[in-house]
């Protein structure tokens, strides 16, 4: 199965990586984006390891990894993760801005997501 990160989630395990050097060291800091890299490769050798979030979009997928979770699609022939995000952040807001081939990844959710986007904004 083919592995796409997408620059959000990219730069998510960089800041993630940032943040726990500062707070705990570089060692810590390495053992923890290492232990999110082997949560990624376990969910693309099998990706129904993780909750289903077919309400919000067809093949969306995420898994707890410590206090964050790994928002990706579960493709038949591709896994894409879309973004790392710790546990209180609202994730609908940050898959909503998420890109996926220069598309965001709000253009390809349900309605009721959409309804419910809009309810968080107004």
């Amino acid at each position: 199965m083919q592995l796409t990160i997408s620059d959000q989630a990219r730069r998510d395990i960089e800041d993630i990586y940032t943040y726990s050097y500062q707070k705990f060291g570089q060692q810590k800091a390495r053992q923890y984006i290492r232990q999110i890299e082997q949560r990624i490769y376990q969910i693309r050798d099998n990706p129904k390891l993780s909750k289903n979030l077919n309400f919000i979009k067809q093949d969306l997928r995420c898994i707890i990894i410590f206090s964050h979770v790994i928002y990706y699609l579960a493709k038949p022939e591709e896994l894409i993760i879309l973004r790392v995000l710790h546990q209180n952040q609202d994730a609908i807001r940050h898959l909503w801005t998420t890109t996926i081939s220069g598309n965001h990844f709000g253009a390809y959710c349900s309605h009721r997501t959409q309804y419910l986007r809009n309810a968080d904004s107004g």
